[in-house]
């Protein structure tokens, strides 16, 4: 218990050192790259589900409306230290909201 007391503590610090967030921003870059590895995998990309979610991308983040979806998905991230003193971050999300 002493020990999971620490490494708690220890987080805390290490998060306070971190700069707040005050939103959810994606960066295009971050985008781009991610619908690139999407569409590389095929070359028809007239019928090809990796495209069409590409386009899906980039519309909603034109329009605004991917960093609210993005909040909407998450629901928690969790940040701890594993056997080998490795930071790990676990992310809970759920599509119930978009069924």
């Amino acid at each position: 218990m002493k020990a999971q007391g620490k490494e708690r503590d220890e987080l805390k610090q290490e998060l306070a050192r971190l700069p707040k967030g005050s939103n959810v921003i994606l960066h295009p870059t971050a985008i781009t790259a991610f619908a690139d590895k999407l569409t590389t995998r095929s070359a028809s990309h007239i019928h090809n589900r990796r495209a069409k979610l590409e386009a899906t991308l980039h519309l909603l983040d034109d329009m605004g409306e991917l960093g609210p979806i993005v909040r909407e998905l998450i629901h928690s991230v969790t940040l701890y230290r594993d056997n080998d003193n490795r930071l790990v971050i676990e992310v809970e999300a759920s599509l119930v909201p978009f069924l």
